[in-house]
């Protein structure tokens, strides 16, 4: 009789196999929205409805309900042989979760994920290697994964709700640019909060189409407008506060530094700078996501999620003096002054 293997061994299997799994059970959720299953499960239906309705062969499409189903995604009654959604699907509804999922499912993503092994043994990203550009050049060639990459970020910006939104301080600021602000959600969902504020996102000039767009789908074309640019070069000045989202940890220290020194020249004294950004804190909660979000800077981007003391390091380089660093749920905001 063999040796009972310690419950620590067991478990560590399990965990070996879940990683496994991971990306093909988010590709086959991925699959399901794409057929807009979850709306058709507003009303419970029989696989054979499914099939018909979505052209998916019945028992393929039932096999991957089946498991997904073993994940908390969708609910089969075995009474009356009908599919509804469950607790988890039901959320699929809602645009900015599907778009979340979108944006975890880009196939180019997994295509650079090839070249990461290489990637610890030079001083390129995987991506680079991969492509020969970093990722949001290389983006700016992919009209689709990029509208996937840019409205997946806007949705989590999105979900994260008001915790955030009513945690970033505009007093006494009303023309705000959104740096690095994609499709323009966050500038758009402090305006909705905001009236006296207006703004500009300012990034790559490939996203300008969807985030004209998403602007114009809040209504608030007339207060916040889209400018191409590169911030590395050069930021556009007068504006009252420069606000930064989950944007300077894509760069290296080198790169940052210098996008802030610019920011520093555009702004007048007394004006503010906002930087919104996950910190690598070890006693946070949420340090396994973040470590997690520092090896996608090794596969997308030569860059890396700092700790604090390397942010407090990059702002106050150019001069910015920084006033408070608050903490909310899975991220930290800078606030700094150009004195």
């Amino acid at each position: 009789m063999e040796p009972k293997q310690p419950d620590e061994s067991n478990k560590f299997k399990d965990e070996i196999y879940y990683l496994a799994m991971s990306p093909l059970i988010a590709m086959a959720l991925n699959s399901t929205l794409a057929f807009n299953i979850p709306k058709l499960l507003e009303n419970p239906k029989t696989i054979d409805e499914l099939a018909q309705q979505t052209s998916a062969v019945k028992g393929k499409l039932e096999r991957t309900l089946l498991a997904l189903e073993a994940f908390g995604y969708y609910s089969f009654d075995e009474q009356s042989q009908k599919w509804s959604n469950s607790g988890k699907t039901v959320l699929f509804l809602d645009q900015a979760f599907r778009d979340a999922i979108y944006f975890c499912c880009v196939p180019f993503q997994y295509e650079i994920l090839l070249r990461f092994a290489d990637a610890l043994q030079c001083d390129r990203s995987s991506c680079e290697l991969q492509t020969g550009r970093n990722i949001y050049d290389e983006l700016a060639h992919r009209n689709l994964d990029n509208n996937y990459f840019q409205t997946g970020l806007g949705a989590y910006t999105k979900m994260s709700g008001d915790s955030l939104f009513n945690s970033i301080d505009l007093k006494n600021s009303i023309r705000i640019l959104d740096a690095g602000g994609g499709d323009g959600t966050l500038l758009c969902e402090l305006a909705k909060r905001n009236s006296n504020i207006q703004g500009t996102v300012l990034d790559m000039a490939s996203i300008s189409e969807i985030a004209t767009k998403n602007i114009e789908s809040y209504g608030l074309q007339e207060k916040i407008t889209f400018l191409g640019g590169d911030f590395r070069e050069e930021v556009p000045s007068g504006y009252d506060c420069i606000i930064f989202k989950q944007t300077l940890n894509s760069w290296t220290d080198e790169v940052a530094s210098r996008i802030l020194e610019n920011c520093y020249r555009s702004l007048e004294s007394g004006k503010k700078l906002i930087i919104i950004e996950h910190v690598l804190v070890k006693t946070d909660e949420n340090y396994r996501e973040v470590r997690y979000l520092d090896l996608i800077d090794i596969s997308e981007i030569e860059a890396k999620v700092r700790n604090m003391e390397e942010f407090r390091r990059i702002i106050e380089y150019p001069g910015f003096v920084i006033d408070n660093v608050k903490k909310i749920p899975g991220q930290y905001i800078f606030e700094a002054t150009k004195p």
